[in-house]
């Protein structure tokens, strides 16, 4: 299956690159290759995806965009949706152009910051790609914003950071809750306050439970189209379900969480990078278990502090340790992201299967 095979061959990549040296000819060619690979794959597939239809339906009445019940959000986005759609009329280059935008911004962060990018896109590959980029093309493009803003947040050009985020969102509103991460990747906090704050994260969560929240109390802030989402995220069968707080999802976030925080002091980076990696790290793990009574709201905007452990996971073979140890942390990442493939591939309607590519139907 292509899905298991793409895996395969980043993993190999991610191994060959642990053992070679900066200067090595692969560690040159390899990144480039994988980004190719990537285009190919996802901005040349075709029907793929829970939003693929949905879309384009969309796409096809992009020609009222201007109409007053519907130009009320997501400006950028129906804009670009609009601009492609009278020039072209194209729905193929729509989907090809998203894709390209969203992930080049977050492969240019990669090439820039991380320490193993073929294992860094191993990660991506099974976090963002196949969740976002694939199933849900706004946010990914919103995620791909927000991630290029990391350079502005080290930089200290909180300008250019704030610029970003309101062009994510207005791509997708919920990018909105990213705005303050800018101070927030800063904070020095101790274990026991990470610890106080999951509390209180788990405290919410029992109070949501015990308490019917009532969209209405904030619908004054929100779009008439997003207060209708925002009730249906709420009390979907489906998408409003809650999160089973012993379920793998929490336990993924958990465990990336407590192993970066246990071994933050042995893990040899940039320690401004470091502080702003376990911090996002903290922020995705606490929304996830603080919104989890209803499992969209949760995954969308915990998202946009997931998306880190694309640079943070890799981060954990530069901790100081014999090459045994850190041959084994590889191992135990690469089943982790096939442990997490498999999950997205058993999901029933998830968009991902069958998989077709434009490629096939030129041959």
């Amino acid at each position: 299956m292509i899905y298991y095979l793409f895996i395969i061959i980043l993993g190999l990549a991610a191994a060959v690159k642990n053992h070679l040296k900066n200067d090595s000819p692969y560690v040159k060619y390899a990144p480039p290759f994988l980004f190719a690979a990537f285009i190919v794959f996802g901005a040349l597939r075709f029907e793929v995806g829970t939003d693929w239809f949905t879309y384009l339906k969309y796409f096809n009445n992009s020609v009222k965009l201007f109409h007053p019940e519907i130009f009320t959000s997501d400006y950028l986005f129906k804009l670009f949706q609009y601009l492609i759609k009278m020039l072209f009329d194209s729905y193929l280059l729509f989907v090809a152009g998203v894709f390209v935008v969203s992930f080049t911004l977050k492969y240019a962060v990669l090439r820039k910051y991380s320490n193993n990018i073929s294992l860094s896109l191993l990660v991506y590959y099974i976090t963002i790609f196949l969740y976002f980029d694939i199933n849900a093309i706004r946010q990914g493009l919103a995620l791909g914003l927000v991630f290029f803003s990391l350079r502005y947040i080290l930089e200290n050009d909180w300008k250019k950071y704030l610029l970003l985020c309101l062009a994510a969102s207005l791509i997708h509103l919920s990018a909105v809750i990213f705005l303050p991460f800018y101070w927030i990747s800063r904070i020095e906090l101790s274990r026991r306050s990470y610890l106080l704050i999951i509390c209180g994260a788990l405290l919410i969560r029992l109070v949501w439970e015990s308490f019917q929240f009532d969209p209405d109390i904030i619908g004054y802030m929100l779009p008439k189209e997003y207060l209708g989402k925002l009730k249906f995220y709420i009390s979907d069968k489906y998408f409003g379900r809650p999160i089973d707080l012993f379920s793998v999802a929490v336990f993924q976030r958990a465990l990336v969480f407590f192993s970066f925080l246990l071994l933050f002091d042995k893990i040899d980076i940039n320690e401004k990078v470091k502080r702003l990696l376990i911090n996002a790290s903290f922020l995705s793990f606490a929304l996830f278990v603080a919104l989890s009574m209803s499992t969209d709201i949760a995954t969308r905007l915990s998202f946009y502090f997931r998306i880190f452990e694309i640079l943070l996971i890799p981060a954990f073979l530069a901790v100081s340790a014999g090459k045994m140890t850190k041959l084994s942390i590889l191992l135990c990442i690469i089943v982790y992201c096939l442990a997490g493939l498999y999950r997205m591939l058993s999901i029933t309607n998830g968009g991902l299967l069958p998989y077709d590519n434009l490629l096939l139907h030129l041959f």
